[in-house]
């Protein structure tokens, strides 16, 4: 009933919703761009790049994850460099730690012998899925490759499977998203964590991966 502050987290849309409280009830807002809602969002018609450079400059203070971000809100949504606030993400490290390899392979049900890859994240093309999987193949009868998060761009999913059926590349699997006390396992079961992205607003799983002592 007496809202003084609103925190939005992603500029878009939950940017949007922010702005109209401050525009119909005057309560003012911050908001924070995590990267995704900048790059990819904000790019899919000019009306959400418009929307979305008007919810920057009408915020009383943006925060960005990533000095990377902090340029990409200044150069091309023109916010004065003294209303943004790098404020990086952080790690439960009282869930993402180092542990037991062998208790978390048995937990998981994955095999002990053989080498693991691990990839956590949405599988999209910004990711660098097409070059991860194209560099995997030299190493298929070596390692296994688990591609740990959402599919939900099914268009892009399937192109990658067709990929990997034309090259007949074995050893990868793609495993759903894992909650928080899951992926301390998957991190803990594998042998090298990969992040190949285009594009991160931070990077957040490679210090989780940190965290649990995988390279």
């Amino acid at each position: 009933n007496r809202i003084s502050l609103i925190h939005a987290h992603y500029v878009f849309p939950t940017g949007a919703l922010a702005l109209m409280a401050k525009l119909l009830f005057k309560i003012p807002f911050v908001v924070t761009a995590h990267g995704g809602d900048l790059d990819q969002m904000a790019k899919k018609h000019p009306s959400i790049q418009k929307l979305t450079r008007k919810i920057l400059n009408e915020a009383s203070a943006v925060i960005v994850v990533g000095a990377g971000l902090k340029n990409d809100v200044m150069k091309n949504y023109g916010v004065i460099e003294q209303k943004i606030h790098v404020l990086s993400m952080g790690v439960n490290t009282k869930v993402f730690k180092n542990s037991d390899k062998t208790g978390a392979l048995i937990s998981l049900n994955l095999p002990m012998e053989s080498k693991k890859i691990l990839y956590v994240g949405n599988v999209i093309r910004n990711k660098g899925i097409v070059e991860l999987v194209e560099a995997f193949e030299t190493l298929q009868h070596e390692y296994s490759l688990y591609l740990v998060g959402s599919t939900k761009d099914e268009g892009f999913v399937d192109e990658v499977k067709q990929m990997i059926k034309e090259r007949d590349i074995l050893n990868i699997f793609f495993i759903p998203p894992q909650k928080q006390a899951d992926l301390f396992l998957w991190m803990n079961a594998c042998d090298v964590l990969v992040l190949p992205s285009y594009h991160e607003g931070f990077g957040l799983v490679a210090l989780e991966g940190l965290a649990c002592g995988i390279p």
